[in-house]
């Protein structure tokens, strides 16, 4: 009988020690998986704040595209007024300079007019130093 309790007492520590020993492991194990969580948590928030980056450079780069879009649109919109601005100085040039020739060739007409009138005033002013010099002779 007492044979029999030492063998259980000693299958019971041998059970004991295995399961002391198979803890152990599990412990191990255990703090070699919290290890790697460990690194794996490291990882993952480098990762998240290189997506962080990413997405702030992302954006950043959107509003400096959203920026140069809106600068090509004012140019365009610049250029577009300036062309206006041309057709219309175009317009204006050319007015001016019809009314330019018009006005010169009054001037034409006028002085062609004026010498016309000063060579009838001329050929009147001779008649009549003729005809005051033939009245002086009959005097």
């Amino acid at each position: 009988d007492l044979s029999r309790t030492t063998t259980q007492l000693h299958t019971s520590a041998a059970v004991g020690q295995a399961v002391a020993s198979e803890a152990d492991t599990l412990r191990e194990t255990l703090h070699e998986t919290r290890s790697v969580v460990d690194g794996l948590n490291r990882q993952l928030e480098a990762t998240q704040e290189v997506l962080q980056l990413t997405s702030k450079e992302r954006d950043d780069w959107r509003i400096t595209a959203q920026e140069a879009r809106e600068q090509v649109q004012q140019k365009a919109d610049d250029s577009h007024r300036h062309e206006a601005e041309c057709h219309r100085l175009e317009g204006e040039n050319h007015r001016l300079k019809v009314d330019l020739e018009d006005r010169t060739r009054g001037e034409t007409d006028a002085k062609a007019a004026l010498d016309l009138l000063k060579q009838q005033t001329n050929e009147q002013h001779m008649a009549l130093g003729h005809e005051l010099g033939a009245l002086e002779a009959q005097s």
